[in-house]
């Protein structure tokens, strides 16, 4: 005997679960839910709608502001609120909220815009927007859009707003975007300041064994091998800018993992062979990831764009 299990995709559970809230609709869903009962009915937990998808509520502020949350676990220290509805003289605003993070963090205030990468999450935004609203995922770029405007949701919460009764939004906070191109004349510079340490790899590569280390090798040269922090783009500069010719220590470092790098096995292992050849590609792209020689160009406000190096900016 076989059987056929049939499972259902996010956007299939958000579709049939999301309320496509209003101030009204969310304060009537929460009024009419029953909360969950046995060991947690102490915690007044209203689901949404599916009693066994509980980490995803309604919250009741005050008689006058809600929220619902898409990971509503009883063993997080904060939950993220995904979007806000509240009333004030006579207004409805809607506050549709980037994602924190939540672990291992001593800042719950800190943006996490990754989680809209989770079809779960993304889905979970766009039906529980009020009708006119949705998510829009543009080359891995995060957007609400409405009225054919797309607002970034990367960058800070955003929030609308209308007359009780009234039918359209009003945009009340928006973020702007920049497009980020890279500036010739900087990276030309970096080309040139790199060039006394490629002459000292060739120098040193001979007599040195190759390392292997994770991560961008200018990077874990700055700040060793049992840490992780940022390095900002001064230390970086300073790194190839030796004071009175003393070469760095981290130098011979880089060496070692560069030649690790750009060291290849032949056939069977049997051999390897360096390909000198692909040093300053390599380095250059590195160094551009920890300088960051671009212009920002402002985006008109409700427009998409792709940026090229917005990993850079994480």
């Amino acid at each position: 005997m076989s059987y056929f299990r049939q499972s259902c995709s996010p956007y299939d559970v958000q579709s049939a679960q999301g309320g496509r809230f209003t101030f009204a609709t969310v304060k009537e869903r929460y009024e009419n839910t029953i909360p969950i009962r046995g060991k947690r009915k102490a915690d007044n937990i209203r689901p949404i709608k599916r009693r066994d998808r509980s980490c995803e509520r309604i919250v009741k502020v005050s008689d006058t502001e809600y929220y619902i949350t898409f990971d509503g676990y009883k063993w997080r220290t904060h939950h993220n609120k995904a979007i806000t509805w509240s009333l004030n003289n006579g207004m409805e605003f809607m506050t549709i909220h980037t994602p924190r993070k939540t672990w291992d963090t001593q800042d719950p205030t800190q943006l996490y815009p990754r989680y809209l990468s989770s079809a779960s999450v993304f889905w979970f935004y766009d039906f529980n927007m009020p009708n006119g609203f949705n998510m829009v995922n543009y080359y891995v770029n995060k957007y609400v859009k409405y009225n054919d405007k797309h607002y970034t949701l990367e960058q800070g919460d955003i929030i609308f707003q209308r007359k009780e009764g009234a039918t359209e939004w009003q945009p009340l906070v928006l973020h702007r975007q920049f497009k980020h191109h890279i500036d010739k004349e900087k990276t030309k510079q970096l080309r040139q300041d790199i060039k006394p340490f490629l002459e000292y790899y060739d120098t040193m590569s001979g007599i040195v064994e190759t390392k292997n280390s994770w991560g961008n090798p200018i990077h874990r040269a700055i700040i060793g091998e049992d840490n992780w922090r940022t390095v900002l783009p001064d230390e970086v500069m300073t790194l190839f800018k030796p004071t009175d010719g003393n070469i760095p220590d981290a130098w011979l470092t880089m060496v070692e993992k560069y030649k690790h790098e750009i060291t290849y096995r032949t056939y069977h292992e049997q051999a390897t062979t360096e390909h000198r050849g692909e040093l300053e590609k390599k380095m250059t792209k590195d160094l551009f990831k920890l300088v960051k020689p671009c212009k920002a160009i402002e985006v008109p406000l409700g427009q998409v764009c792709i940026d090229r190096y917005k990993s850079w900016y994480r």
